[in-house]
């Protein structure tokens, strides 16, 4: 559906943005203060205000709430007023309004942040004020076609009232417009971290193309190739990651008569801004030498915010390792200065740090001065380095439900072992966890972020539902009631399983229970239904994603599976379908070796990245091929094709196979996944030398 509008998009000129998109059509993007969820009586709007710029017009608005009564949406207790700004920005040209949408999202915290699905893309992040996650400001920013949307509020609830018609009213207007957008070319725009984004524009004649095929290669300033370069198609969002040899490719399929091929390559210089001396949120390991020759040893555990930075410094002391607050501000020359308070609370006494220094090739260095006397300290940058791992979760690790409520604001357990968001007129429903932090084996100091990971499975789904985090009490009486929130995320209709991944650190560390869910009021209405702990199937569980902070000098050099990209030739056990079946083709095999003795593996799935996607995996009910396991030629898999294989010694090797019809590309990324003992792992494929 998507290439069948694309192609409509074909046959105009760049004329269309201007003669297209009158001012009226931007202003009605913004809805009137009735239209929000308690009307007029509580929401008072400033009007629309324009700005014209060289290459766009920027659109602004405020709406201010304001309730004098305690105002509660399901037992939450919302502020009494709070205001959300919003302008729309709607430009004449693709690249620029990607310029934009990179600026604004650039220095978004990455632990605090979260893609969201409003229009094309969407960032949804939050600055907070102090170390409570409910005193910060939310923003989100979202790009659709030639126009950027940057909301920003006090507020989780408010900014998605309003977010949600902004995004409804443009969704519609391109939808109803589908001529403006397109002129007879593509831009294709090249991102590599570090490396400055280049944009090129590929022009063509042909009036009906039936595709449009994009290639090239991205190379390094060195002329070396470049793998693992982002390469996109501004006109449809649509990217492509180059592979070892830094090449890209991508079709588009149409519906007219002549294919088109285009071509560029990429050259990529270092960016600008890398090449000054740059912090980075993490975990840092500061020393300190004092005049008299003493040394000790803090970790600094930061955030940063643009120039700004928040943090803790954790300090050992002789009642264990305290935690004091951390702030400063790195500038682009690299000059770096930070304070720590290290005073107690409820004591007068003034107990400060000053560390004032320079960062520059991946260290800290300068001197310290404050309490505890003064002299020279510095840190590695790369000393630890995030790394992940994923915990299924299970009745040990995690109490997780469905609670359902007749809008009562009291939840009562569902009679489903499925997970279920939802909201309508007559009832909700929201997914309770309650963590054993105990299992979990979180650490303050190394945990860098936690987040629930739930599987959409494409079946019971109606809506697109903003997902807020809610504070939970399960009361003696077995009933839920919810507190103070803050949004979360988009749950939304697809046709493919997707991952739904929603940060909870927070609450774990607070040592609460918390709760998933949406509220009718904020005119939510829909269904979506996630698969649960008690899933058959392992790949559909939900997990805990976990990053923390490692050093990076202890790191194991075992590889727990080495995955032999070259392929060879296998019997006839696999067909099309998800369970095997012989086709009259021989099999390919892989070459798999597992090195986990006594481990249990009971999932295993490729993707295959080219010019088309395929994916095989051991998953009897989704609708993908098999994945066969063979040993010694012999089949593994059950009937309906699952595993369950016992790994005995120290090396398994075994063969996985795929179906016959399946052809190598020169330039397609294999990812493998599998999960060993219920722990999911996943990685690339790499090239035998």
């Amino acid at each position: 559906m998507r290439y069948i509008l694309f192609v409509m998009l074909l046959m105009t000129s760049a004329v269309c943005f201007a003669a297209g998109i009158s001012d009226g059509d931007i202003r009605g993007f913004f809805p009137k203060a009735d239209e929000l969820p308690g009307g007029s009586e509580l929401w008072l709007a400033t009007g629309v205000r324009s700005t014209p710029g060289k290459n766009h017009t920027a659109y602004s608005a405020t709406y201010s709430y304001y309730s004098g009564k305690s105002d509660k949406l399901m037992d939450i207790i919302r502020k009494k007023q709070y205001r959300t700004n919003v302008a729309v920005y709607s430009f004449n040209n693709f690249v620029d309004a990607e310029k934009l949408f990179k600026q604004l999202t650039n220095d978004a915290p990455k632990n605090r942040s979260q893609m969201v699905r409003f229009g094309e893309r969407g960032l949804f992040f939050i600055y907070p004020r102090s170390g409570y996650i409910n005193d910060a400001d939310f923003y989100l920013v979202f790009i659709n076609r030639t126009f950027v949307v940057w909301m920003q509020a006090d507020d989780g609830f408010a900014i998605m009232d309003v977010a949600n018609p902004v995004n409804e009213a443009i969704n519609r207007f391109i939808v109803n417009n589908p001529k403006i957008y397109m002129t007879k070319s593509i831009h294709l725009q090249a991102s590599a971290e570090g490396l400055e984004i280049q944009t090129k524009k590929l022009d063509f004649t042909t009036d009906y193309p039936a595709s449009i095929k994009v290639s090239g290669k991205v190379f390094d300033r060195k002329a070396g190739a470049l793998q693992g370069a982002r390469v996109m198609i501004l006109e449809t969002g649509d990217s492509m990651i180059t592979s070892a040899d830094g090449s890209f490719s991508k079709t588009l399929l149409l519906d007219g008569i002549k294919d088109v091929e285009l071509s560029a390559n990429f050259y990529m210089e270092q960016d600008e801004a890398s090449k000054a001396a740059s912090f980075g949120s993490g975990l840092v390991e500061a020393v300190l030498s004092s005049s008299d020759g003493d040394r000790r040893t803090q970790l600094w555990k930061l955030d940063s915010v643009t120039e700004s930075y928040f943090g803790t410094a954790y300090i050992k002391t002789s009642k264990g390792t305290a935690g004091y607050p951390l702030t400063g501000k790195i500038m682009k020359n690299g000059l770096l200065n930070l304070t720590l308070d290290c005073s107690n609370t409820g004591i007068d006494f003034k107990c400060q740090q000053v560390f004032t220094g320079q960062v520059k090739n991946g260290k800290i260095q300068g001197k310290w001065s404050g309490t505890g006397g003064g002299g020279t300290f510095s840190a590695e940058l790369g000393k630890y380095t995030p790394v992940t791992r994923k915990v299924m979760i299970t009745k040990d690790v995690a109490d997780i439900r469905t609670m359902i409520s007749p809008n009562s604001g009291v939840y009562a357990q569902a009679d489903t072992p499925s997970l279920v968001v939802s909201s309508n007129p007559n009832n909700n429903a929201v997914i309770y966890v309650s963590p054993d932090m105990n299992r979990l084996g979180l650490d303050d100091v190394t945990t860098a972020e936690v987040k629930l990971v739930l599987t959409h499975i494409p079946k019971n789904q109606s809506g697109s539902l903003s997902v807020f985090l809610f504070d939970a009490d399960m009361g003696l009486d077995k009933k839920l009631r919810l507190g103070r929130g803050s949004y979360a995320g988009q749950a939304v209709t697809s046709e493919e399983p997707y991952k739904a991944e929603f940060e909870v650190y927070d609450m774990l560390k607070a040592g609460k229970a918390f709760a998933l869910g949406t509220v009718q009021e904020a005119k939510s209405n829909g269904f979506h239904v996630f698969s649960g702990a008690g899933e058959q199937y392992d790949t559909l569980k939900p997990y805990f994603l976990i990053t923390e902070y490692s050093d990076s000098g202890k790191k194991s050099a075992v590889k727990p599976f080495i995955f032999a990209k070259t392929l060879k030739a296998g019997g006839d056990n696999l067909g099309d379908r998800n369970k095997p079946q012989k086709d009259g083709i021989d099999d390919v095999c892989f070459e798999g070796t597992f090195a986990f003795p006594g481990g249990r593996l009971s999932s295993f799935e490729i993707e295959i990245s080219g010019a088309i996607k395929k994916v095989f995996n051991t998953n009897p009910v989704d609708i993908y091929p098999l994945a066969g396991i063979l040993r010694d030629g012999k089949m593994l898999n059950r009937p309906d094709g699952s595993i369950d294989l016992l790994l005995e010694n120290p090396a398994e090797k075994f063969d996985i196979c795929v179906n016959g019809t399946y052809k190598p590309e020169k330039n397609e990324r294999i990812i493998y996944r599998y999960i060993v003992d219920g722990t999911p792992y996943e990685g690339f494929a790499e090239q035998e030398k």
